[in-house]
């Protein structure tokens, strides 16, 4: 049993098919089944159940995943570090689409100050798919606005902040102000324009509103889009403050004051549990608990 054999069965978890394991390895399905069946013999367990085409984890062969992960995260750091000379390499981060609007760039500085030599990723998308990533190690760490799994994932509070109602002053048919006095009853009323579904964003206005089922009058996965949304009067978009500042001085959408208290975003910094992390990782987590 080698590091051979790890590597194909870690890939066939990943791709969830043998096939597909073989495209990814350049090598073909018969050698990457003969491997697997090797690597059953030898630990004298199944580690696929085989439904058809289909393949499921049994659960000591998700009790082996976890130390395959752990295992060849530790050979290719070493690999790393013998063939390029330097104790830091890789980093993949994922942030929510709010995050990697307003945060991306300090994120990029703190790090790269610290890590001069990181080789640095970041991927952006909803908190879902980005758990998502997380989850399938295809990530090494992220920021998300909404935890699914809490047994997965080590989770640090990284951020709490409003969300702040936007309106054209033209919707409401007043003149331009700082503020606008309404409830929450007579917001709901007006057009929303709301994040897509999966998003945190989406689960907060959801949960505030307490409606699983709000129907927006315009939904989309960019923030741009509802704000040119909002400021062509279609309807009232929900901004994380942090944004809010960024665009105030526009002067094209006035902000409602709710007699309620307004909905409140958290933001966590997450990585999988049971899963070695390299040194270069370890140290982004720090630097990042830093700036919470």
């Amino acid at each position: 049993m080698d590091i051979h054999h790890l590597r194909i069965f870690q890939t066939v978890c990943r791709t969830g098919s043998m096939t597909k394991a073989a495209e990814v390895l350049n090598t073909t399905q018969p050698a990457v089944s003969l491997s697997i069946s090797e690597l059953e013999n030898f630990y004298q367990v199944r580690v696929f159940d085989r439904a058809g085409r289909k393949l499921r984890l049994t659960e000591p062969g998700k009790y082996l995943l976890t130390y395959t992960d752990s295992m060849l995260a530790q050979y290719d750091e070493a690999a790393a570090s013998l063939r390029e000379g330097t104790y830091f390499h890789a980093c993949t981060i994922g942030l929510n689409v709010s995050t990697g609007e307003t945060e991306a760039q300090k994120i990029i500085n703190d790090i790269k100050k610290e890590i001069p030599e990181i080789d640095l990723h970041l991927i952006i998308n909803n908190s879902s798919e980005i758990m998502r990533l997380v989850k399938n190690d295809e990530i090494d760490l992220a920021i998300v606005d909404e935890i699914e799994d809490e047994t997965t994932f080590h989770i640090h509070l990284w951020k709490e902040e409003k969300m702040i109602p936007l309106v054209s002053s033209s919707l409401i048919q007043k003149k331009a102000q700082n503020t606008i006095g309404m409830t929450r009853e007579e917001l709901i009323k007006l057009p929303l324009l709301l994040r897509e579904k999966g998003s945190g964003n989406r689960r907060c206005i959801d949960s505030y509103f307490h409606e699983k089922n709000l129907v927006p009058f315009m939904e989309s996965a960019s923030e741009l889009s509802l704000i040119n949304g909002a400021q062509a009067g279609l309807g009232v978009v929900f901004l994380p403050a942090s944004l809010v500042s960024q665009i105030r001085n526009r002067k094209t959408l006035v902000e409602i004051e709710l007699t309620d208290k307004l909905p409140v975003r958290s933001y966590y910094l997450i990585w999988r549990r049971n899963r070695y992390q390299t040194k270069t990782v370890q140290k982004v987590i720090e630097i990042l608990q830093k700036q919470a």
